[in-house]
């Protein structure tokens, strides 16, 4: 059988660009002829973030998939190393969101408008976390979050665009 999943950073390439990334690029192309900056660097931040979810399920299936000699990228570099893999897929992530803000028509009170909502919805499951005290869905509500930001902010990018 052929399972992406079987192939180390191939299962993450496959994942996210299939999942995210492909459905991003039908859906500009359907809108636009012409690629920009803004637009690439949306894409590197969908395939980011869902990069960083393929992730996530690679982690919680790490101890499974060990013991069923599938190698995935998690079980490939470990446990810590894929946190750390995360942590830097969000931090690029959140970086390119912020310079797509920068990139598009706004005007200052909405940008600071946008830039607030986005830190908002980001900060939501660490007030989770500290009012519950339960780490139990950090990393999921963390996911939710950053994929609502983006969500945002592409509907940010669609509303500026000049048809």
């Amino acid at each position: 059988k052929v399972r992406l999943k079987r192939f180390p950073v191939l299962d993450l390439i496959s994942h996210s660009y299939m999942l995210a990334g492909c459905q991003y690029l039908v859906t500009y192309a359907a809108y636009s002829n012409e690629i920009t900056v803004t637009s690439i660097v949306l894409f590197i931040v969908v395939v980011l973030f869902s990069m960083y979810g393929e992730l996530e399920n690679e982690i919680r299936d790490l101890e499974i998939d060990k013991r069923c000699h599938i190698n995935t990228t998690a079980v490939l570099i470990g446990l810590q190393r894929s946190k750390i893999l995360q942590l830097v897929l969000i931090v690029i992530g959140s970086i390119s969101v912020l310079f797509v803000l920068t990139q598009i028509k706004l005007e200052i009170m909405h940008l600071a408008f946008a830039l607030l909502i986005f830190l908002v919805i980001n900060l939501v499951p660490y007030l989770i976390k500290f009012i519950t005290k339960n780490n139990q869905n950090f990393k999921l509500n963390l996911h939710r979050c950053l994929l609502l930001a983006c969500n945002l902010l592409l509907f940010l990018y669609i509303l500026t665009y000049n048809f």
